[in-house]
């Protein structure tokens, strides 16, 4: 991320009060990849939407990513998981943003009535595609938000991702 770019959202952020989804305000390492953005947003019962931003840096040659894997996790317990094909060029160098946003459907889980403190995390990876070489490049986060909305989940709880 270059230095404005981080010094423009740190400023956007101070201005709203903003504390949520945003993650990463790091510069992106070749070959890596950060999940900056998570956010999940319940409209009706049993359906949401999820999205997830990523910041993909170059490998040294021009490659294409080709498919996103990812595993939701809501106050540390699985929830949803999916693998979404993507078509996005990136460059030999420099930082290329790929967004997702994801229907979740959720059918037999009630919704809470008043909105919920959470912890929502993500994990998955990114599969990028040059030449005959594909290599899997992983990412994880988490973030506290506030939900409305939220599936009413039970039971004990799993390991966190």
């Amino acid at each position: 991320m270059s230095p404005l770019r981080t010094a423009l959202l740190l400023a956007a952020l101070g201005m709203t009060g903003c504390r949520g989804p945003v993650l990463a305000v790091q510069p992106v390492a070749p070959g890596e990849v950060l999940l900056e953005t998570l956010e999940v947003r319940f409209d009706e019962p049993g359906r949401g939407q999820l999205k997830l931003g990523l910041a993909a840096n170059g490998v040294g040659e021009p490659v294409q990513a080709q498919s996103v894997d990812w595993e939701l996790w809501l106050d540390n317990r699985y929830f949803a998981a999916g693998v979404e094909q993507v078509d996005v060029a990136l460059p030999a160098s420099g930082e290329v943003p790929v967004t997702l946003e994801l229907p979740l459907h959720f059918p037999k889980l009630p919704a809470s009535a008043e909105p919920q403190r959470m912890q929502l995390s993500a994990r998955g990876g990114l599969v990028l595609r040059g030449g005959a070489r594909e290599e899997r490049h992983p990412f994880q986060g988490s973030v506290k938000a506030t939900v409305a909305r939220a599936p009413q989940l039970g039971g004990p709880g799993a390991e966190s991702p």
